[in-house]
């Protein structure tokens, strides 16, 4: 995933004041927490399992919705070739396999701006960050995250981790707001997200229609 100098100097520089005596650290995937040693965010490892099956599940579901998107492009494509007639055709305009991957390479762009990535976004109590974080690294052609939680402490803390592992708060965005609020926000189109994330303590069911709402076509 592509990140410019300029927020890899940044990420680099905001770890550099972490004072890591302050903290135990946690690896899980590709992903290492900071956990605070004074217990205000806690670490569950029975939760790994989920979260190993999350990212699992949304790699293969990624895989399936960028290609059904690849084969629109060449549908569209060749109705276009189709209409001009073949002798009106330049051989730049011939789609091929090679540029249809090219069309569709992960960039870091606004949410309303169309690309040919993934929204994910990770809602109710995101914490750590760790979720959010294994995500950025371990699911391609990720746009970006917006990792959310309603207490300041748990966003200072994924901020932190974020920078900890060298990732820029433009893949990695941490959001302080109520998870229902946040997701009626981004139900228009061009606002919503590939993927909801709802990791709550205890039941989803006060999440769900919020999710729903948010999510686009095709999402999950």
């Amino acid at each position: 995933m592509f990140r410019s100098a300029t927020t890899f100097l940044s990420a680099r520089a905001m770890a550099a004041q972490i004072d890591l005596t302050l903290f135990n650290t946690v690896t899980e995937g590709r992903a290492t927490i900071l956990f605070p040693k004074n217990n205000e965010v806690f670490y569950n490892p029975v939760q790994q399992f989920n979260r190993d099956m999350s990212i699992a599940a949304i790699r293969t579901w990624s895989e399936l919705y960028l290609k059904e998107k690849r084969d629109k492009v060449e549908k569209k494509k060749r109705n276009k070739t189709h209409v001009q007639g073949e002798s009106a055709i330049e051989p730049a305009e011939i789609l091929d396999s090679s540029q249809a991957e090219k069309d569709y390479q992960p960039t870091h762009v606004d949410a309303t701006t169309e690309s040919h990535a993934v929204n994910v976004t990770v809602k109710a109590l995101s914490a750590s960050g760790l979720r959010s974080i294994r995500y950025a690294k371990e699911i391609p052609n990720v746009r970006y995250i917006m990792a959310n939680d309603l207490e300041q402490d748990a966003v200072d803390s994924i901020k932190r981790n974020v920078a900890y592992n060298g990732l820029s708060e433009d893949l990695v965005r941490p959001n302080k707001g109520d998870a229902m609020a946040v997701m009626y926000s981004h139900r228009e189109e061009g606002k919503r997200f590939d993927v909801v994330d709802l990791d709550p303590y205890g039941t989803a069911s006060p999440f769900i229609d919020g999710a729903v709402q948010a999510l686009s076509d095709g999402g999950k």
